[in-house]
């Protein structure tokens, strides 16, 4: 894959003295315990790959990871997934580069976008989104980004609407929320022949996405950008509404719905008002399917209240597959190859992997 220059150093970043072993022990990094599979620390492997997010959540990234490692006999290596505050990101970074047993890992919630920083190169895809959400570290220490994420989704979606008898290109697709994820799936979706109008709490967000996409691609017909106000009447008009937002995520946020507006300590006007806007998209002869990238293995409000109105719905564990089997091949597709596995046989284990469920 063809990668673009390298990017501005930051010379200070790299000589944080603290190592990776230290951040753990002084809290700088926690392992998720949400987290399927997910080992209590780094301690024992000699081969690490680290997904960094912002909040712990019930990922699945730990259990296709970890599965695929002991399927494919890779000896004392773990994929860990640790929680962290992107503020510390310097301190992160530069841990993760000088230790040998680093090998590369996600990005996630909170540092999809600073993470860019960091990186010697950057795959064009993932430079014109502005955004990564795996990194391989290649053999001289480089970091190397990549974001598989927007492609990952695209093919859960697809997939979806085939089931329906329906296809993605020159349709609209509603998101919901403008950060590194957004960035990803609305880059993708574009460059599979849909249009997206991008909705979010801060509208000058989803202008500035909307613009760069347009930019990208020549056209100013491929993306649009409105308010959480304009939800309804998008929604109507759309194939899928997906929402990349913090709400029904696990924390503050997690008892409201995409497809309202959500202030806190009102859960129950913002599912109301969501309820309105469900009602209204089942009227339709061609409903959309109402996608939330945060239900993998725990139902979210929006998916919960659009399956009680009877709309299709799409969680994000096919994304989350998906994209896990293409980051995995990124880090340690050459050692595959030298065992004599494949892609398919990486794409059998994660799925495995996932349909087991929570535990």
């Amino acid at each position: 894959m063809a990668l673009a220059g390298p990017q501005e150093s930051n010379d200070d970043w790299e000589k944080m003295p603290k190592s990776l072993d230290q951040l753990f022990a002084g809290g700088d990094l926690t392992a998720c315990k949400l987290a399927k599979d997910n080992p209590e620390s780094i301690a024992g492997f000699k081969q690490l790959t680290i997904p960094v997010v912002d909040h712990d959540y019930p990922a699945s990234t730990p259990a296709m990871w970890n599965a695929a490692y002991r399927k494919f006999g890779f000896a004392n290596a773990a994929n860990v997934m640790v929680a962290a505050d992107p503020a510390k990101s310097g301190e992160i970074f530069a841990a993760f580069k000088a230790d040998a047993r680093y090998q590369g890992g996600g990005v996630g919630s909170g540092f999809k976008i600073i993470a860019c920083e960091y990186l010697d190169e950057i795959d064009p895809l993932a430079k014109a989104i502005g955004a990564v959400n795996i990194i391989v570290k290649n053999q001289d220490g480089s970091f190397l980004g990549y974001n598989t994420d927007g492609v990952g989704y695209v093919q859960s979606l697809v997939a979806k609407l085939a089931e329906q008898g329906r296809e993605l290109s020159g349709q609209k697709v509603v998101i919901l929320g403008g950060g590194g994820t957004a960035n990803a799936i609305a880059f993708s979706l574009v460059a599979q022949g849909a249009q997206v109008s991008i909705l979010n709490r801060t509208v000058a967000t989803a202008e500035t996405l909307a613009k760069r996409i347009q930019d990208h691609f020549g056209k100013a017909a491929v993306a649009s950008f409105g308010g959480e106000d304009e939800i309804i009447l998008e929604a109507q008009q759309a194939v899928a509404v997906v929402n990349v937002s913090l709400k029904g995520a696990v924390g503050d946020w997690e008892k409201f719905s995409a497809l309202a507006p959500a202030k806190a300590g009102e859960e129950k006007i913002n599912q109301d008002q969501a309820r309105e806007v469900l009602q209204s998209l089942r009227a339709l002869n061609h409903p959309p399917i109402i996608s939330d990238i945060n239900e993998q293995n725990n139902p979210t409000v929006t998916l919960d209240m659009a399956r009680q109105e009877g709309l299709a719905t799409l969680g994000g564990l096919g994304m989350v597959v998906n994209q896990g089997i293409q980051s995995f091949m990124l880090v340690h597709g050459k050692e595959l190859a030298a065992k004599g596995f494949t892609e398919t046989d990486v794409k059998r284990v994660m799925q495995e992997a996932v349909r087991k469920g929570p535990g």
